[in-house]
Order: C-alpha cells, then structure tokens, then sequence
C-alpha cells in the first residue's frame, strides 16, 4: 500500500504518542485501580467499626444499670445477709425485689428480665418473683456465673433462646463481692431486636450490610433471619474467613466465599466482651467500582486517540498542502 506524505507524516506522529499514551493509560489504571480497592476496603472497615461502637453504645447503658444494681444497699444487705435461709425470709428480700421491679418496668420492651442470684443459697430470683434453685439449674456451669467469678466485674454473655419470650436475648451480669468472694451475681436479660434494628440502619455500599458475632461463636445479627442463630461453622464461610472470625483475627478487604457466593469483608473486634462485628460487601459491587474506573479510563483513552488522530492528520494536511502546491510551481518552472 502506498501511503503520501500527509499519511506518513501522521502516522510517524500517531504511533509513538498512541504507544506512549498507551503506556501512561495502563499505569494510571492500574494505579487508580489499586487506589479505588483501597477506597473501597476503607469504607467498609469503617462501616465494620461503626458497627462495633453501636454495639459498645447499646451495652453501655446496660452496663451502668448492672453496675448500679452492684452497688444497691437493697442488693448487696441480702447478698451479704448471712443469717438468711432462703431469699424471702430474709428482711432485706422486699427492697431488692422492690428495686428489680422498677428496673424491669423503666427499661420494659427491652429488658425481658431483672434477676438476682445468690450463692450460698443457690437461688436465682426474678422480677415477677420467680424463682429458680439448684434443682432447676446448676450455677456453676452458667456462663454469667463462670465468667462474672473469673472477672470480678460486669460481663456480657453469649446470645441464648429465652425460654419464656421464644426471643433472643443477651445477659448483662456483675458480681457482689465480699472479702473477695462471690456472694451474689444480679443482671439483666436483654433482647436483641433493638441492636438488631440499630445494626440494620447501618449502609454498606448499595447491597452490604453488617453482621454481629457473639463470644459463644454464634450469629446474633444477619440481615437474612436464617442466618440469625447458627454458628460461624455453619454458615459456611470458607476457610480463611471463617479462621480469621474463630480466631479474632482483625482482616480488611479479605476476599472470601458464603454459600457459593463471594463477598469482601473487614471486621472490628469488640475485646472486652470478645463479640465480633463483619462489615461484608458482595464482590459483585466491590468489583463494579474498580471496572467501572478502568472502564472510564479505557474509553477517555480512545476518545483522546481519535482527537488526536483527527488533528495530527488535519496538521498533517495543512503541512502538505502548500509544499504540493510549491511542487506544482516548480514543475511549471
């Protein structure tokens, strides 16, 4: 093919810019690329940790009424009443059930229930003045009774089916210490759904969404309620994620799978109480902000490269033109 002088000329302009730009084009994508994924893994670490402080608001109120309930004369007076032999017979027993009412009727709807334990008689006494002995239950092997002993202070056990609500629920526990003895434990049991809407306002992306996970490895909160109740184990994450959330492992942007389905998630670990907050965003979306960018760069380039072609060769043109007329002169000449 023969080519003129304009069409070399554009050409010998054309093919190392567009090789150059080429080469710039590809840098950028991959450089914004990479800065987009990050972007996105930011978001939705912050979205995790977000969830994490909600979470640490919800029980911190509870916290305060637990440690109020600690320091209750009513409470600690029949903890330590050593003449007592049962709960009722002791003169301190109408105060505190006085005091356990008025907690479950201020905070009604959310607290199911308001209970006092005590050791040495191995009585567990609730608001509405039901009672449970070492006949119905074995203290020692309760979560709230083990760990309140073992920390010596407020706690917060695994999520549980409450027998009388169908509900779940979450126990807030403290213990009355005497001479550095566990003579009574006093808590709350509090339902979830109020942590759970607060969990659902929370936007990850356009389709994400947060999931909460207790110290007994079970899924308190999922936006999908067939979620709700089963173990990490049995939700079928895959490996690494599933290690990462065993183990308490602090991870951003891991990629993983769920049922078939891929996801990147970031969690936030609440320590003190060893709860565990997944921030999840389906690949789908992640991946759709990445090729979207590199889709905007690719077509900016070939936009640019037809301007460019357009003016090379109208330059080219406007070159040529003259210098053919200036040959035309000459071969007069």
């Amino acid at each position: 093919m023969k080519l003129g002088i304009a069409q070399k000329l554009a050409l010998g302009i054309l093919i190392p810019l567009i090789l150059v730009l080429s080469g710039i084009g590809v840098l950028l994508g991959i450089q914004i690329s990479g800065t987009v994924e990050q972007m996105m893994t930011e978001n939705l670490t912050a979205q995790a940790e977000s969830g994490a402080q909600q979470v640490n608001a919800f029980l911190k109120q509870y916290y305060g009424i637990v440690d109020t309930m600690i320091c209750s004369p009513a409470i600690s007076n029949l903890a330590a009443d050593q003449a007592k032999t049962s709960l009722d017979g002791s003169a301190y027993f109408s105060g505190m059930l006085n005091e356990l009412k008025e907690i479950q009727q201020r905070y009604q709807g959310t607290v199911l229930g308001v209970w006092f334990a005590d050791i040495g008689l191995q009585e567990l006494v609730y608001s509405d003045n039901s009672r449970f002995t070492s006949a119905d239950m074995d203290f020692s092997t309760r979560e709230w009774y083990i760990r309140s002993q073992q920390e010596q202070k407020a706690i917060v056990t695994g999520a549980y089916i409450d027998v009388a609500t169908q509900k779940l629920v979450i126990s807030i526990a403290g213990p009355i210490m005497s001479n550095n003895r566990m003579i009574g434990v006093v808590g709350l049991d509090v339902s979830t759904e109020q942590l759970s809407n607060s969990l659902s306002s929370i936007q990850v992306g356009e389709t994400g969404y947060i999931t909460l996970i207790d110290s007994s490895n079970m899924i308190i909160y999922h936006p999908d309620s067939s979620v709700v109740g089963t173990t990490i184990e049995e939700a079928q994450y895959s490996d690494n994620m599933k290690q990462a959330l065993l183990n308490r492992n602090s991870v951003k942007g891991l990629s993983y799978t769920r049922q078939n389905t891929s996801y990147y998630g970031s969690t936030a670990t609440l320590d003190d109480i060893d709860y565990e907050v997944l921030g999840v965003l389906p690949s789908e979306e992640y991946n759709s902000h990445v090729s979207s960018t590199v889709r905007v760069i690719v077509i900016s380039f070939v936009i640019c490269a037809i301007l460019l072609a357009i003016i090379v060769t109208l330059l080219a043109i406007s070159i040529i033109r003259p210098l053919k007329r200036l040959g035309k002169v000459a071969d007069r000449l």
